[in-house]
């Protein structure tokens, strides 16, 4: 059970209030959001959302081949050293 008198407890953490701002000319002020559940999100914004979540693993996927094509041209630039390196030795071994 959570500890009601205690500032760092889960529970009062759920139970302080949300604010939204309201700007005006002069500056703003911050007023409380209204107890319960936040409103269920409109049409327009749930398709929003799944764009935005699409881009995003849209670009997780490009950078994830950007490294693999990365990653191979390392590994072949370290292949390319190895080949001339022994390429050099067979070159001098037989002087």
């Amino acid at each position: 059970m959570a500890n009601l008198n205690n500032p760092g407890s889960s529970a009062s953490r759920r139970q302080r209030p949300r604010w939204r701002s309201i700007r005006y000319v002069g500056g703003s002020y911050r007023i409380p959001l209204p107890p319960g559940p936040p409103p269920e999100p409109g049409k327009a914004q749930r398709e929003e959302e799944a764009r935005a979540r699409a881009r995003g693993e849209a670009q997780v996927a490009r950078l994830h081949l950007v490294g693999l094509f990365k990653l191979g041209v390392i590994v072949m630039g370290a292949a390319l050293a190895a080949v001339l390196v022994l390429a050099v030795l067979a070159v001098m071994g037989r002087h």
